[in-house]
């Protein structure tokens, strides 16, 4: 308000303009100053982002204690009440966020209990761009989230390991979980395909490197029981005489949520031959929320796939125009035929689906529209 108020008068005259400009630059700094120093000592708490309502009884209570109105204090006590006892209550939802994150993946798991399991980052590049960074951490720290349970990276392209080493640096992580490579880069079927490998080693390499400096654990996929949720992990397969069978994407890590009687499949980057052996295995069967592989590729969510799974509400996770023309109109209509319900990152922004323990399924968005590109 000093700065606006500068603004203002300096646009008349810089008599009173500047004074009132260097007053609140002074302040602005001691403020940056306190919260660096705050930083450096780990005195901070992350806490939720307070609900609107909470928001709206607080600033009337201001208002009014401001005025000299007795009845504001009151108004201003029973909002942070509230808004400790809403934050502290004990929750029996399964929430599953998909951030928006641009042409990427980025899914949030806050089971019942408060653990709290992140799927991929999202993308980052030389040129500056984190979506660990820009979305990912911001919205764990508008959940209150300042510790990771589990953090996955379903395999090593970068539109979905990007963000992973600044969530390893910002927040604490008690595992990593890497799934072994579909081969060494040197024994690789293809020259395209051992670059891909060759990649992938250096980015797991740096992540075990920054792992070990937090004192993160290491460790492959695996089932596991939170509670009442049960956590599913599916390990890649030989896919015999089929190189494509065994790139990055079909080596991606596919996990299963099971909770008050509704099944969540979040498949990575799986493409048809994995789709393929899913299905012999009989390991696949009806599901209520799907994550779509590929992020509706062509190359993914085949007629076989759709017709097993056939889930009420498929996630797509695009960018916005992306150059790939995600997603492909003959996988939407597939999903379409079988009266799934399309929630696209690029159309509706960061949205959440929360399953309760009595099976009851809602989706919401979960943040404002903001895309990473």
């Amino acid at each position: 308000p000093l700065g606006l108020l500068g603004l203002a008068i300096g646009s008349v005259t810089d008599w009173f303009g500047d004074p009132l400009l260097r007053l609140a630059l002074a302040a602005t700094s001691l403020l940056v100053r306190l919260t660096a120093l705050f930083a450096e000592h780990r005195l901070v708490l992350p806490v939720p982002a307070p609900p609107l309502v909470w928001l709206v009884l607080f600033a009337l209570g201001t208002t009014l204690w401001i005025c000299r109105r007795p009845s504001g204090r009151v108004l201003c006590a029973l909002a942070l009440v509230g808004y400790v006892v809403d934050w502290q209550r004990p929750k029996t939802d399964l929430r599953l966020t998909a951030l928006s994150v641009g042409q990427g993946d980025a899914l949030v798991v806050e089971f019942p209990k408060k653990q709290v399991m992140v799927i991929d980052a999202g993308p980052a590049s030389g040129e500056g761009h984190d979506a660990g960074l820009s979305t990912v951490a911001p919205f764990l720290r508008r959940r209150g989230i300042s510790r990771i349970d589990w953090l996955v990276m379903t395999h090593a392209h970068p539109d979905h390991s990007g963000g992973i080493p600044t969530l390893l640096r910002e927040f604490s992580v008690t595992e990593l979980w890497i799934a072994p490579l579909p081969c060494p880069a040197k024994d690789a079927a293809t020259v395209s395909q051992a670059h891909e490998l060759k990649a992938a080693e250096e980015v797991i390499a740096q992540l075990r490197q920054i792992a070990a400096d937090r004192n993160t654990n290491v460790v492959a996929p695996h089932d596991l029981s939170v509670g009442k949720v049960a956590v599913e992990a599916h390990a890649a397969t030989a896919i015999p005489d089929s190189p494509s069978g065994q790139s990055l994407n079909n080596g991606s890590v596919v996990l299963t949520l099971r909770y008050g009687g509704r099944t969540l499949l979040l498949t990575g980057d799986i493409e048809s031959e994995r789709e393929a052996e899913m299905l012999t295995s009989g390991r696949l069967g009806q599901v209520d929320v799907l994550k779509a592989p590929h992020h509706c590729s062509k190359t993914s969510s085949t007629e076989p796939f759709v017709q097993q799974t056939r889930p009420r509400y498929v996630i797509c996770s695009v960018g916005r125009d992306n150059r790939f023309g995600f997603p492909h109109a003959p996988v939407v209509q597939r999903y379409q035929a079988v009266k799934s319900e399309i929630l696209r990152t690029d159309e509706q922004g960061s949205l959440t689906i929360t399953a309760s323990e009595n099976g009851e399924l809602a989706t919401s968005r979960a943040l404002d529209l903001r895309f990473f590109f």
